[in-house]
């Protein structure tokens, strides 16, 4: 394993919760998209390449 994310949300917000863990497993079911995260140089080049993905799929 070289992939982790963590998710941290308030206690109440279960339904977010898992709306948010779906989008992350489409994500990381994706190879290319893996490669690209794993290819970020720091934290800035991660968050803006999981926002640009996470957007993308979004939109599908």
């Amino acid at each position: 394993m070289d992939l982790v994310l963590a998710l941290m949300v308030p206690e109440h917000f279960t339904d977010q919760h898992l709306a948010l863990l779906g989008q992350v497993a489409e994500l990381f079911s994706h190879a290319d998209v893996c490669a690209e995260l794993r290819a970020a140089g720091d934290a800035q080049q991660l968050f803006e390449r999981i926002s640009r993905r996470t957007l993308q799929f979004s939109e599908v």
